[in-house]
């Protein structure tokens, strides 16, 4: 597979995922299925970790919250079909979180913490090379190792084998800086235009994307939801310290979320970083599902809630949770490019329209349509030179647009499609297949 190596010094540019894609093409063809298929196996490896995250406190009712808020948000589970980085990073980070999480602070011997911190650091590595924005995930559970070691030493009194976790810090810190020099390198090519200005506004960005219910669902609504997500977290740090919880597996949760809030408010004072936005804040996701489903467990475990409390409240939950994943639920087409809906459709009238033709033949469109259409050329080895950048023209044959209802002389609509607001448009001149 020959790839657009224009895109290698992107921001869309995910290398693992770039390179799983080219060993997938290379044994199953260059094909849509072969290009989404590691992606597609992503999600047996994201099951996998959230059954055995959400399944270790052996509490079926807290399984049952878990596996829904991990599984039933159609924003995510999107992903797990496209062939970008996304949903193998989410698969990777899930597993390395298990293995953060399953011990909490407390360890009864080194060797069960070098495991832990291991076998988290080379999936968490995993997930960073298939999205460069969960670097900062990585660097949160590098940090609560280091926490973990300190309070091993405190309640062990023992000293433990320094050389050896230095080695595993070492490679987690090998990671980590080929990931910040490529963020770096993106930040001073201005790669890194994809964010919000504030806090806020990055978790209002991923709380849209995943409500399916209404398009655009209000400022108020947006916000509301938001800052009681915030409250929640603020509740549970309180109860934690209240309770004395400081080594459980929800503390461990509690230090992530302040440690990656903190370093995202610090990238932004220090750097002007923008904060993460829709597809590149699902770093937020996994922080969020473990904290609801432990802060459950905790709140089970002392303050003894009732079952004729929390039943109602989480099968409530999860109904509105499957409600909102049918509503979104399809097979056509992704919420994030929407607009992509009908583009192959476009590409097959094209292919039938310049089959025939003793020339190469042209077509202009709306930058969005570009990496789309280019595959598709590339693929069928249409009659038709490349799709650019370059803005519509009127001396192409073709124009593929994009929320554009003006007139063109010379031009009439093939195709429109209400739903994405695209329209195929060919000059009246006669181009058949004669």
């Amino acid at each position: 597979m020959e790839g657009d190596k224009a895109w290698v010094g992107t921001a869309n540019h995910h290398p693992l995922n770039t390179l799983s894609m080219f060993i997938s093409s290379v044994l199953f063809g260059n094909n849509e299925f072969a290009l989404r298929l590691p992606n597609v196996l992503s999600f047996l490896l994201y099951f996998v970790g959230c059954f055995y995250l959400f399944s270790a406190s052996r509490n079926e009712w807290g399984f049952i919250l878990g596996i829904s808020l991990a599984l039933l948000n159609p924003y995510l589970m999107e992903f797990f079909s496209l062939a970008r980085g996304y949903g193998l990073s989410q698969g990777f980070i899930m597993i390395s979180l298990f293995f953060l999480i399953r011990n909490g602070y407390t360890y009864t011997s080194f060797s069960a913490l070098i495991k832990d911190f291991l076998l988290s650091v080379i999936f968490a590595s995993f997930a960073v090379f298939s999205n460069f924005s969960m670097v900062n995930l990585f660097i949160c559970i590098v940090l609560i190792f280091v926490i973990k070691l300190y309070v091993f030493r405190k309640e062990q009194g023992t000293k433990p084998r320094y050389r050896l976790f230095l080695y595993v810090f070492i490679l987690a810190f090998s990671s980590a800086y080929f990931s910040i020099e490529r963020l770096i390198l993106l930040k001073k090519s201005g790669q890194l235009y994809h964010g919000e200005a504030t806090l806020i506004d990055s978790i209002n960005s991923l709380i849209q994307a995943s409500i399916y219910f209404v398009e655009s669902p209000s400022n108020l609504v947006l916000t509301s939801i938001t800052l009681l997500i915030l409250f929640a977290f603020t509740v549970g740090l309180f109860l934690m310290i209240a309770k004395k919880g400081y080594y459980t597996s929800f503390s461990v949760i509690i230090t992530m979320a302040i440690m990656l809030i903190g370093g995202l408010v610090l990238e932004n004072i220090l750097f002007g970083a923008k904060y993460p936005s829709q597809r590149t804040a699902l770093l937020y996701m996994p922080v969020i599902n473990t904290f609801l489903y432990q802060f459950f467990l905790f709140l089970k475990e002392h303050y003894r809630l009732s079952k004729t409390l929390y039943i109602p409240a989480i099968l409530m939950v999860v109904v509105l949770l499957l409600a909102n994943f049918f509503v979104g639920v399809n097979m056509t087409h992704s919420k994030e490019w929407h607009y992509d809906a009908h583009t192959k459709e476009v590409m097959e009238i094209i292919q039938e329209k310049t089959k025939n033709s003793n020339i190469k033949l042209s077509v202009s469109n709306d930058w969005h349509f570009e990496p789309t259409m280019n595959y598709y050329i590339k693929r069928w080895k249409l009659n038709l030179n490349p799709a650019s950048r370059n803005g519509i023209s009127l001396d192409d044959d073709f124009i593929y647009r994009l929320n554009d209802k003006t007139k063109l002389d010379g031009f009439e609509t093939l195709r429109y499609y209400p739903d994405t607001k695209s329209e195929l448009l060919v000059k009246n001149q006669k181009i058949n297949n004669k």
